[in-house]
């Protein structure tokens, strides 16, 4: 499962149909993006 060293092919993963990585790929963007706005929202 961990023998290959090359990085993660996003688009790849998406098209073979996985519903988990999908989701837990939109729940960190989700959060990054969510806690840059909050950052910003507090210093400003």
């Amino acid at each position: 499962m961990f023998d290959r060293l090359t990085p993660i092919d996003f688009k790849a993963e998406l098209e073979k149909g996985n519903v988990g990585f999908g989701i837990l790929l939109g729940l960190f963007l989700l959060g990054l993006t969510f806690g840059c706005l909050y950052f910003a929202a507090h210093i400003s």
